[in-house]
């Protein structure tokens, strides 16, 4: 009798469940069994094979309520990697003002701050030099003399000042060069003024929408590995054992994908109950 008249429910129950499970699985990811992709395996190696190296880090969130979301959750997996392996770490952005301090900002008021939380000293493990300016002639010119181009971090301290720029002179000084971008000129300006003079191949990191964009830079070797969307920060949290805003992503549309399907199946199982029965009957859920 529960079956036949489940129909009966009100819808607004069920939005409510629906909201209430989003919103649990979101704070407590559940950790759904999730096939990693060779894309966020490869990008994975190749962190892996430069352990107490230096990583310079693009930052480039675009539009921020369409790009961080996605992108975000790699970031933070990924500069966790990047910790635990004991690399330096510079951030900055040659397209968008302040969009290495606004990320590296956000980690922190997400209590998502690694390098906090590792012991990291600034200036002498990490830095946040910020937006240099100038566009691509001016991303050119920082690749080929960091300091000399970018004198100050983003707060105005001399980098001369601080050890981890001792000898870091030029791109070319670091292991591994990451661009988080999601527009779609981004990834060519940044080929033409650092991949192609200085010979570097950049880590990208990207949303969805820019999948195949992305990727073609890999296949060509103009890049030399790409991690995709919330779905690739969950694969990568999952490589290093850390669930966290991917997960919390890729369980909640999981759960309520699931439970979207649940109701269809429970609301088509009522109207066949009720197949052959007369309307008023039906109706009356005799």
């Amino acid at each position: 009798m529960a079956l036949k008249n489940i129909d009966k429910l009100d819808r607004r129950y069920i939005y409510l469940i629906m909201i209430v499970l989003t919103t649990i699985i979101v704070l407590h990811p559940l950790g759904l069994p999730l096939p990693i992709g060779v894309r966020t395996t490869d990008f994975y190696s190749i962190v892996e094979r430069y352990p107490g190296g230096t990583a310079l880090l693009q930052l480039e969130a675009g539009t921020a309520e369409i790009g961080v979301p996605e992108q975000l959750p790699i970031a933070i997996a990924v500069v966790k990697h990047l910790i635990r392996l004991h690399y330096k770490l510079v951030f900055f952005s040659g397209m968008g003002i302040d969009d290495a301090d606004l990320m590296v900002e956000m980690l922190d008021n997400m209590n998502e701050m690694p390098m906090t939380k590792s012991g990291y000293v600034y200036g002498r493990d990490w830095c946040i030099i910020g937006w240099i300016g100038g566009s691509e002639p001016g991303l050119k010119q920082f690749a080929g003399d960091i300091v000399g181009y970018k004198p100050y971090d983003f707060r105005t301290r001399p980098l001369r000042d601080m050890p981890l720029f001792a000898n870091l002179k030029t791109i070319n000084d670091f292991n591994l060069w990451f661009l988080m971008a999601r527009e779609a000129d981004t990834p060519s300006s940044a080929m033409r003024a650092i991949e192609a003079p200085y010979g570097m191949p950049p880590m990208l990191i990207t949303s969805s929408s820019l999948a195949g964009e992305f990727t073609s830079y890999v296949m060509a070797g103009q890049g030399r590995a790409v991690c995709i969307g919330a779905r690739g920060g969950a694969e990568y949290e999952k490589l290093i054992g850390e669930p966290g805003l991917g997960a919390s992503t890729t369980d909640a549309l999981s759960a309520v994908t699931l439970f979207s399907m649940i109701t269809i199946v429970l609301g088509n199982l009522t109207l066949l109950g009720k197949k052959g029965v007369p309307a008023k009957q039906a109706k009356e859920g005799v």
